[in-house]
């Protein structure tokens, strides 16, 4: 069991943007033990974001936008990246064209996209508005 005195730190999930924060102090020279002091973090955790800098500047470069990562937490993608990349295109020309989108024709072309893509189905394949 554990002791008052060894018990666990409580785990910590940081937002893109103090992840951002945390490599840009590392990149002005701040040391790792600072720095996990400072954002009461493990300096493990400072290191493994300094390692997965490139995909956290990748996932920030690819964002739609900044408002998009000032709350995210983290990096996971779409499921079927193919499929959320033909639904958004189709979305922008929609939108180019002055066409009214509902979130009924949204689910309904994302539905024609799976056949033409010809993705697995599978009992967790449901397709709604929300």
């Amino acid at each position: 069991m554990n002791s008052p005195s060894t018990s666990k730190r409580k785990r910590h999930v940081l937002s893109i943007n103090t992840k951002l924060q945390i490599l840009e102090q590392y990149d002005k020279g701040a040391k790792v033990f600072c720095l996990a002091r400072e954002h009461n973090l493990g300096e493990q955790t400072v290191r493994d974001l300094i390692k997965n800098r490139e995909k956290i500047e990748e996932f920030v470069s690819k964002s739609d936008s900044s408002s998009c990562i000032a709350n995210r937490k983290t990096l996971k993608g779409p499921t079927f990246q193919e499929l959320d990349d033909l639904l958004a295109k189709w979305f922008l020309q929609k939108r180019a064209e002055g066409v009214p989108i509902s979130g009924h024709m949204c689910t309904s072309q994302a539905q024609r996209f799976w056949e033409l893509l010809k993705l697995p189905v599978s009992n967790s394949t449901i397709f709604n508005s929300n």
